[in-house]
């Protein structure tokens, strides 16, 4: 393909604005994971009495967050195959860049960016849900545990930033 092909060009703005709201995405599925945490904090405070480590809780948290990113990941390369199938159909010269779609490279670019993007907005709300001071989670006192506003307050500012780039 030439450098000057308008499609390169539409391709590579379409790229660039897929990266900017997978990494809004991401921001606010780690706020959810945050919040998510924050509520399990009796569940984890009564893991941490019956003996489970930290490191234990951590990768328990970071497990589910790579499954998630890892479904999100799979559903992203479906609708990616999908689309580009529906555009081939009406749009010719489109053909050969689904083509290149179907090459074993792009889902192996998936899976790498799902594992990226999982462990690295995975491992901040796991980090901070194992946090746990464990007479305030047992007693369920909401005013003693310190909550995760602090990194909230980063995502969101994360993701109000990146919406107002594009």
């Amino acid at each position: 393909m030439v450098l000057n092909n308008p499609l390169v060009s539409v391709l590579a703005v379409l790229s660039v604005v897929a990266g900017v709201v997978l990494l809004i995405t991401c921001a606010n599925l780690a706020n959810l994971l945050l919040a998510r945490g924050w509520k399990r904090r009796p569940e984890m405070a009564l893991c941490v009495s019956l003996g489970a480590t930290r490191a234990r809780l951590l990768a328990q948290l970071s497990a589910e967050s790579l499954l998630l990113a890892i479904l999100g990941g799979a559903a992203g390369l479906m609708v990616t195959v999908w689309a580009s199938a529906l555009l081939s159909r009406f749009y010719l010269p489109f053909r050969s860049a689904a083509e290149a779609a179907l090459d074993t490279r792009v889902p192996l670019f998936a899976v790498v960016v799902s594992l990226l993007t999982g462990i690295l907005f995975g491992v901040a709300p796991a980090r901070q849900a194992s946090r746990i001071d464990l007479s305030s989670a047992l007693k369920a006192d909401p005013s003693a545990a310190r909550s995760p506003f602090a990194t909230r307050n980063a995502l969101v500012a994360t993701q109000v930033a990146l919406s107002r780039c594009c």
